[in-house]
C-alpha cells in the first residue's frame, strides 16, 4: 500500500492509500482485506477478481462447440434437442470426443454432469457445454411461466391460469407467424428456476401467472417455481445478501425463491429485452413502481430499463379470478383487429379488459388495479405484436471445393447484441428458412468438418429475405489465396486505383484497408469467408462475399459509375451456368406509350429524354450486365431477367445471381436469386414505382402479364 501519488494513487500524502493487486490465477476468487493499527483491527472487506476473458478464447470455445454439435449430428433432431432414450448414448460419445481434446492439449479438462459438461481451456476460461433435451430445454419467441401451475385449491382457478398463459401464447401464434410456441418454452412448476430466469430474454413475449409480493425494504417480487436447497443457496449466497434474492417459505405451500428487480438488472444484458411485451400477472409485481421505490430496483423499470417496451403488472394484491381474466381478455383485444383493420394496441386492450372485467378486483380494503408500463413513454400506448412485422431468411449451403449441397447443417440466427433469436438446420438439399422479424441479423452456419460461418442480414417486413449461397470451407487453420479484377459496370474494362478491404466473415462492412490495387486485388489469409469492399473517386462503394480455400479461382467484382440523384443503375452478376441472362426493363412513358429495353431494344427514349439504357450486355458468365432507369413518370417500371441460354445449360435459381439497384451514389437494394422457386426461365425481381420499389422476387415461366413485352 502507498500514498506517494504514483501506482493509481492520485494524490500523495493525503491519507488516502492505494493498494495494487497483480492477481495470476485464471480463476476466480476473493481476496479479503483488512488493517491493523496496534490492538486494533479494522473491518474486512472483499475484493472478487475473475479472468479477463479475451476474444480468443471465445472464438475456440465456439469452435469446441461446434466440433462437439458435430459429432453429435445423429443424436440432435431437427430442432436442437436430443431425444431422451438418446441421452446416454450421447453423452458416452460427448466424454469420448473431450477426452481426446484433453489428449490433443485444446482443453485442459472438464466436468462430466451427464446432460451438460463445464469445460475449461489451458489459459483458465471455462463454458458450459449442454445437451438439450426434448421437453426439457426452454426456446422458442413466446414463453409462459407457470410457477404454481395446479396449485390453486379451485379447479377452475387452474384452468383460468391456462387460459391466461398457455392459451394466449398459442393464440399469438396462430395470429403472428413471426411467434413460435412450443412445450420447451412452456415452463411451470419448479422449471421456473433462478437459472432458467436468467435466460427470461431469450423470449420476445413473456406471459408470468404466479404468486408476487412487496417489501418496503426490497420492493416487489415474483415467487419461483424452484424449491429451495443448500446448494443453491450457497451458490446465489451474493444475491440473497444484496437483496436481489429472496427465500420464500410456504408460498402456497412450496418453499421456493423469490426474485426482485435487482436480479433481472445484474443477470440480463443492457437492451436484451429489446421490443419484449411482458405481463406479469402477479400480486403487487408493480406495486414498487408505483411507490416509486429507489432503495434498489423497481421490477417493473428494470425490466423497462432492458429494453421491454410494454410491462402489464398488478398495483396491490389481486384476486386469482380477476388477475386471469385480465389477462386473456388484455391477449385476446390484442389479437383482433379494428375496423381500419389495424391490430389494437396494449392500452386499448386494457381498457377494454377494464370494461369487461370491472375497473378493479373489488378488494374492499385495497382494490388492485392491472396498469400498463413504461407510463412516461407515449410509444407504449402504440405497442401492438404487429409494431415489428416478421420476414423470412432463406437460402442454402454448399461445399466451397464440391459445389455439393450440405444437409443437417446448424443455422442460427442472432441479433446484433449476440443473442439466439432462432434455429433450425437445411434440409436434403442443403436449403433452409427461417421466420423472424424485421430487423439486423447475424446468421451463423455450422456443419460436420467445415469451418462455422457468418453473415449479416438484413431482414424486411413481409418480405423473403435470399441469402447468397454459403460456400463452406474444410475445418483447419491454414492459408490461401483470392484474386479477381474490379471491372467497371457499364464499360466492362478494369478499373485502375481501385482501394480494397477485406474482413471476416461475409457482409461485413466494417475493417482495415489492406490492398491497393490497379484493377486486381490478390489476398493470403486462412481459409474461409470474407467481405471485400471496394472503392475509388467517382465510383459507388461496392461490397463482394469471396471465398479463400483450397481452389484458387478468380473471383472478379463489379464497381458502378456514381449517377444523378433519381438514376437508377442496376447491375446483374451471377456463376458460370448459365452463360447468358438478359437484364429487361419494361415501362410506360410520359406520353402513356409502352417501351421495353433488353438486348435487342438497348435504348429506349421518352421524348428527348434517354429513360432506359442497356450499358452493358454480357454473353459469356458471370456479368456485368447493366441499365441504367431514368423514370419520366409515376408508373410502374418492371425489372426482370430471362434465361436466354435455356434450362438446359443451368437453370436461373442455380445461377447465383445477384442485383444490386443504385440510386445515383447509394447502394439502395441488393436482391440474390431465390434457391426454393423450380425452374422457370424468368426472375421478376422488383418494380420501381414513383420512387419506391416494389418487391416480386418470384422464378416464373413467364414474364407477367404487367412485364410482358
Amino acid at each position: 500500500m502507498n500514498d506517494d501519488g504514483t501506482d493509481s494513487d492520485e494524490t500523495a500524502d493525503d491519507g488516502i492509500y492505494t493498494l495494487v493487486s497483480t492477481c495470476s490465477n485464471g480463476t476466480q476468487e476473493i481476496i479479503s482485506y483488512y488493517a491493523v493499527a496496534k490492538d486494533v483491527t479494522s473491518d474486512s472487506f472483499n475484493i472478487n477478481y475473475y479472468h479477463e476473458i479475451e476474444d480468443s478464447e471465445i472464438e475456440t470455445a465456439d469452435e469446441i462447440a461446434d466440433s462437439l454439435t458435430s459429432s453429435l449430428d445423429s443424436y440432435i433432431n431437427e430442432d436442437g434437442t436430443t431425444s431422451e432414450s438418446d441421452v446416454e448414448s450421447a453423452s458416452a460419445l460427448l466424454t469420448e470426443n473431450l477426452d481426446q481434446l484433453v489428449q490433443d492439449g485444446t482443453i485442459s479438462s472438464y466436468e462430466d454432469n451427464t446432460t451438460n459438461v463445464v469445460v475449461s481451456l489451458p489459459t483458465g476460461y471455462s463454458f458450459v457445454y449442454s445437451l438439450s433435451v426434448e421437453d426439457c430445454d426452454a426456446g422458442g419467441s413466446v414463453s409462459t411461466f407457470q410457477p404454481f401451475k395446479d396449485t390453486y385449491n379451485e379447479s377452475e382457478l387452474n384452468t383460468l391460469s391456462d387460459e391466461a398463459t398457455d392459451s394466449s401464447a398459442e393464440l399469438i401464434t396462430q395470429e403472428f407467424t413471426g411467434y413460435t410456441f412450443s412445450d420447451s418454452s412452456n415452463i411451470d412448476l419448479d422449471n421456473v428456476t433462478l437459472d432458467e430466469l436468467k435466460n427470461i430474454s431469450d423470449y420476445s413475449v413473456i406471459l408470468w401467472h404466479g404468486h408476487g409480493g412487496y417489501s418496503q425494504t426490497y420492493g416487489s417480487m415474483l415467487m419461483t417455481g424452484e424449491l429451495n436447497n443448500l446448494l443453491t443457496t450457497i451458490l446465489y449466497s451474493a444475491d440473497i445478501s444484496a437483496g436481489r434474492i429472496l427465500i420464500n417459505y410456504s408460498a402456497a405451500g412450496r418453499n421456493t425463491y423469490a426474485v426482485l428487480g435487482g436480479f433481472f438488472d445484474k443477470y440480463l444484458e443492457d437492451n436484451s429485452l429489446g421490443g419484449a411485451f411482458v405481463y406479469l400477472a402477479a400480486c403487487s409485481s408493480g406495486r414498487d413502481a408505483v411507490d416509486n421505490f429507489d432503495n434498489l430496483y423497481s421490477l417493473v423499470n428494470t425490466f423497462v430499463e432492458k429494453g421491454a417496451s410494454a410491462v402489464f403488472a398488478n398495483s396491490e394484491t389481486i384476486f386469482t379470478e380477476y388477475n386471469t381474466k385480465m389477462m386473456k381478455s388484455v391477449i385476446e383485444r390484442m389479437n383482433e383487429t379494428d375496423s381500419d383493420g389495424e391490430y389494437y394496441t396494449a392500452e386499448e386492450a386494457l381498457s377494454y379488459a377494464k370494461s369487461v372485467n370491472g375497473e378493479n378486483d373489488g378488494h374492499s380494503y385495497s382494490p388492485a388495479e392491472v396498469m400498463l408500463f413504461p407510463s412516461y413513454n407515449v410509444n407504449v400506448s402504440n405497442y401492438r405484436f404487429d409494431d415489428n412485422g416478421t420476414g423470412i431468411i432463406s437460402g442454402s449451403v454448399k461445399s466451397a471445393s464440391s459445389s455439393a449441397d450440405i444437409s443437417n447443417a446448424f443455422v442460427r440466427v442472432y441479433d446484433t447484441d449476440n443473442n439466439l433469436i432462432s434455429t433450425s438446420r437445411t434440409d436434403s438439399s442443403g436449403a433452409y428458412s427461417l421466420s423472424v422479424k424485421a430487423g439486423e441479423y447475424i446468421v451463423k452456419i455450422s456443419a460436420g468438418s467445415y469451418k462455422s460461418a457468418k453473415m449479416a442480414v438484413t431482414v424486411t417486413e413481409g418480405e423473403t429475405t435470399f441469402n447468397e449461397t454459403f460456400l463452406l470451407v474444410n475445418a483447419g487453420s491454414y492459408m490461401n489465396y483470392a484474386n479477381g479484377t474490379i471491372t467497371d459496370s457499364v464499360t466492362g474494362s478494369p478499373v485502375a486505383g481501385v482501394t480494397v478491404n477485406v474482413r471476416l466473415n461475409w457482409s461485413n462492412n466494417s475493417g482495415t484497408i489492406i490492398y491497393d490495387s490497379d484493377g486486381y486485388y490478390q489476398v493470403y489469409y486462412d481459409t474461409g469467408l470474407y467481405t471485400i469492399e471496394y472503392y475509388k473517386s467517382g465510383y459507388n462503394t461496392g461490397y463482394k462475399n469471396i471465398v479463400i480455400s483450397d481452389d484458387s479461382v478468380s473471383q472478379d467484382a463489379i464497381i458502378s459509375p456514381v449517377t444523378s440523384s433519381g438514376e437508377y443503375r442496376i447491375v446483374l452478376t451471377w456463376g458460370e451456368n448459365p452463360s447468358d441472362l438478359d437484364s429487361h426493363v419494361y415501362g410506360t412513358l410520359s406520353s402513356g406509350s409502352s417501351f421495353h429495353t433488353y438486348y435487342s431494344n438497348k435504348s429506349s427514349y421518352d421524348g428527348e429524354i434517354e429513360v432506359c439504357n442497356l450499358d452493358y450486355d454480357d454473353t459469356s458468365s458471370y456479368g456485368p450486365e447493366t441499365i441504367t432507369l431514368i423514370p419520366t413518370s409515376s408508373t410502374p417500371y418492371y425489372y426482370y431477367i430471362y434465361n436466354y441460354s435455356g434450362n438446359s445449360y443451368g437453370t436461373v435459381g442455380n445461377s447465383g445471381a445477384q442485383i444490386k439497384v443504385y440510386d445515383g451514389s447509394t447502394l439502395i437494394r441488393t436482391f440474390n436469386i431465390p434457391t426454393d422457386q423450380g425452374d422457370g426461365r424468368y426472375w421478376n425481381v422488383f418494380a420501381i414505382v414513383d420512387g419506391s420499389i416494389v418487391v416480386s422476387n418470384t422464378i416464373t415461366d413467364s414474364a407477367g402479364t404487367s412485364c410482358a413485352g
